[in-house]
């Protein structure tokens, strides 16, 4: 009993070790770790060395993965791109294997009690980050170092011995790694104990081989998981994780003696853990060259094996890049619903397109279209807002508290202002058409420079949520001075018509001056939501491409 407390208490320090290690290295990447997964994924090579680079530093694969599958889902990222990524997030763990491979369990407790200790009394965020790493790291060493305690008597045991007999079959050892990968959800603690038992004479190298490679394609289970739900493209990427693991682990099996000779010629004589680093090092460096060529391949053949289904029409809209894996990162999170926004601007131009048709026969069509327009526009805000609210739950840093914040004003205002476009405006449209009152040409020619300045004014807005990094401030406030110009001009306008001999004059007034006075408080609006574009902007802000999807 006491064994198997001292296994499984060595283990969950280990696994929580791993987790703290894990968040406050994600956390310190912080901001750019969007960036660099979307913006440098640009052909395959770029996309495994950014796989590679951001696994190394935030030391999760699963994490990468989860990501991966995520911006596919979301529209973000190709599936040839984040087949490279996960490739390269397999390199990039073994990195995690190299640290934990070496012997420095004598500072594990100085390394929690520094890290502790920084983490309590620094006010910097990226010091109080970088003791949380270190106060991790030393978890995970001393984890492993009560799972050696505790596996060091079980060299006397029979029956321990004949079960560890059974991994000698390799291909037994592949599945029993997979699995236990699995169930603790982390190759790294399944190489953890396979570098303890092995450096305590317990195992065989090349089962200690054979069971490590399992533990690769135990990693890919979180992503299939990740991927339910999700489109096919989604899927296509989680399917490719396991099953190119699954592949490459079975053609190595036949293979161990050459891997544990290389692996064994690199590492210090008589040190298996160093020598099983290696050996995943170099078995992942080998699957990575010989798999980043085949992507485009294996891209084509996964799209027959598993089709996309036809899109079928729809009059709704349902959100694109809200997927529930990115909440575990907030600024990606944070990005997503940016560009989600970007998706409810563009009805909202168009909606405004639609105005100019108040004072024409098509009133009614138009309306019908706005109103369409409209409702899609609720539907995107209900969702932008419920998962703000479900990201605003976690521990947020104060700048990414601002960027959520902004967030919701913006996506507020944008349902505030179809709101108006749809009860309001449009409203005064069929009104007309029902009274008979008619607009002159020239009154016609009027709110149309008046509408052309709004129209500005609201691509700029839309622009800015785009690219909030540039948003265009002079021509925002030139737009506010023309609205006003035109605006003045029009009011003048309307004024001498009064003198018409209509006898529906009087009506017809009360309407074009009540659209105008709408369309000037619009053009005021959208100045302030330019202006609020401006608080989204992170350090490097990803291009986001039009969709009307």
């Amino acid at each position: 009993m006491t064994i198997a407390a001292a296994l499984l208490g060595g283990l969950g320090l280990f696994l929580y070790g791993m987790q703290v290690l894990t968040a406050a290295l994600k956390r310190a990447a912080g901001h750019r770790l969007h960036t660099v997964l979307t913006g440098l994924t640009t052909n395959r090579c770029a996309a495994a060395g950014t796989g590679l680079g951001m696994t190394a530093v935030i030391q999760s694969s699963s994490v990468v993965s989860v990501l991966v599958v995520g911006f596919i889902s979301a529209g973000l990222m190709r599936l040839p791109q984040g087949m490279g990524v996960i490739l390269g997030a397999k390199l990039g763990a073994t990195v995690n294997t190299q640290i934990i491979a070496f012997n420095i369990t004598e500072m594990a407790l100085f390394m929690v009690a520094l890290g502790f200790l920084g983490r309590t009394v620094m006010r910097r965020e990226s010091l109080r980050q970088a003791a949380t790493v270190l106060l991790g790291l030393g978890l995970v060493f001393v984890g492993m170092h009560f799972m050696a305690e505790a596996t060091h008597p079980l060299r006397d045991s029979a029956v321990f011995t004949a079960w560890l007999h059974v991994l000698h079959f390799r291909i037994v050892a592949l599945v029993v790694g997979a699995l236990f990968t699995v169930v603790v959800q982390s190759s790294a603690a399944t190489v953890g104990i396979v570098i303890i038992l092995a450096n305590q004479g317990l195992m065989p190298l090349p089962a200690a081989l054979a069971l490590a490679l399992g533990a690769h394609i135990g990693t890919g289970i979180t992503a299939i998981l990740a991927a339910i739900g999700k489109p096919r493209m989604a899927q296509q990427a989680a399917a490719f994780h396991i099953g190119y693991a699954t592949l490459t682990s079975l053609l190595w099996l036949p293979l161990l003696g050459l891997l544990q000779s290389a692996a064994e010629a690199l590492a210090p004589v008589g040190d298996h853990g160093r020598a099983i680093a290696h050996a995943m090092t170099l078995s992942c460096a080998v699957n990575l060259v010989i798999g980043l060529p085949l992507v485009p391949l294996f891209a084509t053949l996964l799209q027959r094996i598993m089709p996309a289904a036809a899109a079928m029409p729809v009059d709704g809209v349902t959100p694109r890049y809200l997927d529930e894996q990115l909440l575990t990162s907030p600024s990606v999170a944070l990005d997503a619903a940016r560009r989600e926004l970007i998706r409810m601007g563009q009805r909202l131009v168009t909606m405004i397109g639609y105005l100019p048709h108040i004072f024409t026969v098509q009133a009614d069509e138009a309306a019908l279209k706005v109103g369409v327009l409209e409702r899609q526009i609720d539907a995107l805000h209900k969702a932008i807002i419920d998962y703000l609210r479900r990201l605003g739950r976690q521990d947020l840093d104060a700048e990414s508290v601002s960027r959520l914040s902004t967030l919701l004003y913006v996506a507020n205002l944008l349902e505030n202002i179809s709101d108006q476009i749809d009860e309001d405006m449009m409203t005064l449209g069929r009104d007309r058409l029902e009274r008979g009152l008619v607009a002159s040409p020239d009154t016609v020619d009027e709110m149309n420079r008046l509408h052309a300045a709004v129209s500005d004014m609201a691509d700029v807005a839309v622009a800015g949520l785009a690219d909030p990094e540039h948003v265009d401030v002079c021509r925002l406030a030139a737009g506010k001075a023309e609205v006003k110009r035109v605006f003045a001009r029009l009011v003048e306008h309307l004024k001498d018509r009064l003198t018409s001999a209509d006898p529906k004059r009087l009506e017809t007034y009360r309407l074009e001056s009540e659209y105008a006075e709408y369309l000037r408080t619009l053009g005021y609006v959208l100045r302030r939501l330019g202006r609020a574009t401006r608080g989204l902007g992170t350090d490097e802000t990803a291009d986001a491409s039009s969709d009307m999807s």
